[in-house]
């Protein structure tokens, strides 16, 4: 048994390293507008509470309020408590003022908000490990493992940028393992609160419930899962808004197609090589222009293209996407759906 779990104990703890070392890295570098924002955002619920930070009353860093659902800004204040946790012990230790130690106001702060994020790589990873292990070799899972977390695109874009993908990622996957232990009501749950981190994963709900359909055939369990996921939800905004329901439906048509509607922004896909957009920064010389964002000759997800809105180009090339990932759990289950 241990002989097992050594191995992927130890490839887990050195992509836990390696990202130690590209975070410290990224600090060499100009630091990404959204760990600016996060800063800032996680202060005023700290000083302010967490409805404060949905409003621009106590913004100090431009003027975007907080634009996700609760779930991620509940996950980054845990952070950022945290890391005052954790200064708060060295100044003592070290009998010391924040005055002598300026590194705590910033390489630490962004330090431990990319904590969770690394985390998260490292629990995705030991997940893939969980799902697989028994499908093939030990050769094979812990080189596919080591495929996702030495992926440059994984690391970079929690440890070198910071971004909360990984967390609903996490969720996203964590119900779909729910749903292979037949713990379905677990299941949904873990689903909802991946959608309660950030929106991403909302457009695959009705694929999920199909899913979950197909491996339960139980409406109830269903419903049930579905009911206790608002539940929560509800008990998790109370902090934010008395009145859930109004509040989920005024910020949800205004954030859920995120900040900017650019088909090709910070995306090296398809249309970029078709429209050729450049981006330009604003100069570092005050923080307000420091967070300019010119993106030229990038479209907007509106513009046709052979008469079609660039959008439902999107939206088919996903759904299609879907198609083989649904056929696969419908054929390893070969039970019908109706």
């Amino acid at each position: 048994m241990r002989k097992k779990v050594l191995p992927i104990v130890l490839l887990l703890i050195f992509a836990f390293i390696f990202r130690i070392i590209v975070t410290f890295w990224s600090f060499n570098y100009r630091e990404n507008t959204d760990i600016i924002r996060y800063r800032d955002w996680v202060k005023i619920t700290y000083l302010h509470g967490p409805a404060n930070t949905y409003s621009t009353k106590y913004l100090t860093f431009g003027t975007l309020p907080y634009n996700l659902l609760p779930g991620s800004l509940y996950i980054l204040y845990s952070a950022y408590f945290t890391n005052l946790q954790v200064a708060k012990i060295f100044l003592h230790l070290t009998h010391t003022t924040i005055q002598q130690n300026q590194w705590m106001n910033g390489i630490l702060i962004d330090f431990f908000l990319r904590l969770p994020s690394i985390f998260a790589d490292l629990l995705l990873g030991f997940l893939i490990y969980l799902l697989v292990k028994d499908k093939t070799s030990l050769k094979k899972s812990l080189l596919l493992v080591s495929f996702f977390l030495f992926n440059p695109v994984i690391f970079y874009n929690s440890s070198f940028w910071g971004q909360m993908d990984s967390l609903y990622s996490l969720f996203g996957l964590l119900s779909l393992y729910l749903i292979k232990k037949e713990k379905y009501i677990f299941s949904i749950i873990s689903f909802f609160l991946s959608i309660f981190i950030k929106y991403t994963l909302l457009p695959l709900l009705p694929f999920f419930l199909i899913i979950l359909y197909i491996y339960t055939k139980n409406i109830k369990k269903i419903f049930l899962g579905s009911f206790l996921s608002l539940i929560l939800y509800f008990l998790l905004i109370l902090p934010i808004s008395y009145n859930p329901i109004s509040w989920i439906l005024q910020i949800f048509p205004k954030n859920a197609t995120g900040e900017l509607q650019n088909i090709t922004s910070f995306a090296f896909n398809f249309w970029w090589i078709i429209y050729k957009p450049s981006i330009i920064f604003g100069k570092p010389d005050t923080l307000f222009s420091f967070s300019n964002i010119n993106l030229t000759n990038a479209p907007l997800s509106s513009v046709l293209f052979l008469g079609i809105p660039l959008f439902y180009y999107a939206a088919a090339i996903f759904f299609l996407f879907c198609i083989p990932i649904f056929y696969f759990f419908y054929n390893r289950k070969q039970i019908s759906i109706y």
